[in-house]
């Protein structure tokens, strides 16, 4: 009566008592991160210039987050997550960079414009509730 919740398979595996995390898609016995905030931030980001912004997030310590934003030449998605510690990330596209980490009070994305004009860049985010400065734990021994 204990194994109960939602639960998918990766490939052709049975989930049918499989306890092995690698080879079951998603468990709910498992923790995931959790989305607190989701938004955009758009910005023009003048040639050769550094533009900074900042998305507040309203704790009061240094949240994970994912983003993603869309190269101004070809329309591809680049993905910018965080990491635990203080680990930051810069995204390298053909004509925009995008370096994002995240604070005690805001997200900061720092774009940088390669193309030979102003470019209008479009940052779309996901803030989750977990604390990067505490180890992660999504696993339930």
């Amino acid at each position: 009566m204990g194994d109960y919740g939602f639960k998918y398979s990766t490939g052709n595996k049975s989930i049918i008592n499989n306890s092995n995390p690698l080879e079951i898609g998603y468990s709910s016995r498992f923790q995931t991160l959790k989305i607190f905030k989701s938004g955009k931030v758009s910005s023009a980001a003048s040639a050769g210039v550094n533009t900074t912004v900042t998305v507040a997030h309203g704790l009061s310590y240094r949240p994970a987050f994912n983003a993603y934003f869309t190269d101004t030449l070809t329309s591809e998605y680049y993905q910018i997550m965080s990491g635990f510690e203080d680990i930051t990330f810069t995204r390298v596209a053909s004509e925009i960079n995008v370096h994002g980490k995240s604070n005690n009070y805001n997200l900061v994305f720092v774009i940088f414009n390669n193309a030979a004009s102003s470019k209008n860049v479009d940052i779309y985010y996901d803030i989750f509730v977990e604390d990067l400065t505490t180890e992660p734990k999504f696993f339930v021994g």
